[in-house]
């Protein structure tokens, strides 16, 4: 099902077409194991390995065209949730340490959303949980879990939604995701390099093209399916 679905997507966007020794549901499989942590290197050894001497710059083309998927799939619905799970994990930046804040419905394990930040505090904090707020129907009904960082339950306070600390629990969810997020980041040693000015920005857009794929694409066996399609 996947397969089609995204080869139906490949063919409206007339993404994929050059390098037809190689077909299109390989293409795909193997921009999976890129977006799940596989280096474009690694990609191209695999190919010769088969007898195709593909380089390396189709590959980049292939991974290019797979972004321009993931921006085309809508990966997250605004409709009624009950509990958010929220934290947030260190990334590297051109070697500098950053924050990236993400958020996840405990019950059907979608990402809601993600931000990047140099600070880590309650007014960013703040920024992050409206932003997470829009995906959902029923505002004022949604509890948002988090650990015991000072703050959240002041943000929570200010924007009048409802706040619980868990340790443990439903917050695992969350904690999950950081760790097969930090599993994809190895593939390029834990350190996003982008050039410089805007480098959130930049990065966020990255990330945003992997959720795309945790989102829609990644099967989760805590559910038995995929979040979004779920």
């Amino acid at each position: 099902m996947i397969y089609e679905y995204i080869s139906n997507i490949c063919a409206t966007l007339n993404i994929f077409v050059r390098e037809r020794r190689v077909a299109i549901k390989d293409k795909i499989d193997y921009c999976l194991q890129i977006f799940a942590g596989a280096t474009q290197g690694s990609i191209v050894k695999l190919l010769i390995a088969k007898g195709m001497g593909i380089a390396k710059q189709s590959v980049n083309e292939w991974a290019r065209g797979w972004q321009t998927i993931m921006e085309y799939i809508q990966t997250t619905p605004r409709k009624a949730r009950k509990k958010i799970a929220i934290d947030e994990t260190k990334i590297k930046i051109n070697g500098k340490w950053a924050f990236l804040w993400c958020a996840i419905d405990v019950e059907s394990r979608e990402l809601l959303a993600i931000e990047v930040s140099w600070l880590r505090n309650g007014a960013v904090a703040i920024w992050f949980i409206k932003d997470v707020l829009k995906k959902c129907k029923n505002k004022k009904k949604v509890v948002i879990i988090t650990d015991g960082a000072g703050w959240y339950p002041w943000a929570c306070k200010l924007l009048h939604i409802k706040h619980k600390e868990v340790h443990g629990g439903k917050r695992n969810y969350v904690e999950r995701f950081n760790r097969t997020f930090k599993d994809w980041c190895k593939s390029f040693n834990k350190n996003f390099v982008v050039m410089k000015g805007n480098e959130l920005d930049r990065v966020e857009e990255k990330i945003e093209a992997w959720c795309v794929w945790y989102n829609n694409i990644r099967y989760h066996n805590g559910i038995r399916g995929v979040p979004c399609l779920t």
